[in-house]
């Protein structure tokens, strides 16, 4: 299936859903702005995350302003992709999308990096070869990108990524 889709408005959560655990924990990372979106690769081995009996190893998240998947038809204002390999299975991926709204709390891993976020290429057209790095390193601490939400509660299907060439071997949880 082609990613991003629209995902259904659920008016209870599917008590069904298999276990979600993540551990990233802190890494130095490569902050960069490929003029597509601002990329935190981790530099090293990756954290962990585990769905039902599925292992992944973490390899970058970046963001998207206006999420890419909409629920019922409505686009967030925000979204972050953090991708993984899948252990195992060379070629195949699972990608954990968190969508954010606007409020009143601060979000502690964007407020980590947002006064060293890079500017734009100078050549900032999407998917352009250019980008431009941040001098900041980190580190950073992964797992607050998820803190505070349910893990069990997620929407997940098989699709494929969103940027050419849309290779389709991607589990997605969002």
């Amino acid at each position: 299936m082609q990613s991003p889709i629209d995902l259904p408005v659920c008016q209870a959560p599917d008590i069904h859903m298999p276990s979600m655990s993540i551990h990233w924990g802190s890494h130095t990372i490569k902050l960069v702005n490929n003029g597509h979106t601002v990329q935190a690769t981790v530099d090293g081995a990756g954290g962990k995350m585990r769905v039902d009996n599925t292992n992944y190893t973490l390899v970058q998240c970046h963001f998207h302003v206006g999420s890419e998947h909409t629920v019922g038809g409505d686009q967030k204002p925000m979204v972050v992709h953090c991708v993984h390999t899948k252990d195992d299975e060379a070629g195949k991926y699972g990608v954990l999308g968190v969508l954010y709204t606007i409020g009143s709390q601060r979000n502690t891993f964007l407020h980590s990096i947002e006064h060293d976020l890079p500017g734009l290429p100078d050549a900032h057209r999407r998917l352009s070869d250019e980008s431009t790095a941040s001098a900041f390193k980190g580190p950073v601490d992964f797992d607050d990108i998820y803190n505070g939400l349910v893990l069990s509660e997620y929407w997940s299907y098989d699709g494929s990524f969103t940027t050419p060439p849309c290779t389709e071997a991607v589990d997605w949880y969002v």
